[in-house]
């Protein structure tokens, strides 16, 4: 049942993402998710419960939905068009494909040795890193997050 609450939820967060990033900007929203990632999974820690897991669902939902459509954006946004697909293949080894293994390979080495409040910890902290990356280098090193977003359906 929680699972289900996750694809609902995020089909309305995704829905909403073109105005969120037209408000926010893609630095913002990438900022903004990467505090929700690190909320979500610090909840698992300090008030692991059944209400607490639908909770995280929910922010589950839009942290997904707010990172990959920001990242979807920022692809089309800097990557020519004729090699956008490129581009997405890139995103998806690296972006989503790449840390699912390293997280899956040392969480497991991680847990056994020390337990799943140490596992989430660590887990909470990846995303910090990402917010002082984006803070303190996100204008000079990737000056199109600056960049307001085009309006849906157009280039």
């Amino acid at each position: 049942m929680f699972w289900a609450i996750g694809p609902f939820a995020e089909m309305i967060t995704i829905f909403f993402s073109g105005s969120l990033i037209q408000r926010w900007g893609l630095r913002t929203m990438f900022i903004v998710s990467m505090i929700a990632i690190t909320l979500r999974l610090s909840l698992f820690i300090v008030a692991p419960s059944i209400v607490v897991v639908g909770l995280a669902q929910l922010l589950h939902a839009f942290t997904f939905g707010t990172f990959h459509t920001a990242a979807v954006a920022y692809v089309n946004r800097t990557v020519a068009p004729e090699r956008r697909a490129t581009g997405m293949a890139v995103y998806n080894a690296i972006g989503i494909g790449l840390p699912t293994f390293v997280a899956s390979s040392v969480g497991g080495y991680i847990l056994q040795a020390h337990g799943f409040a140490t596992l989430f910890l660590g887990y909470a902290a990846v995303p910090l890193i990402s917010v002082l990356a984006l803070a303190i280098f996100g204008k000079r090193l990737l000056p199109s997050l600056q960049q307001e977003a085009p309006t849906l359906g157009k280039a």
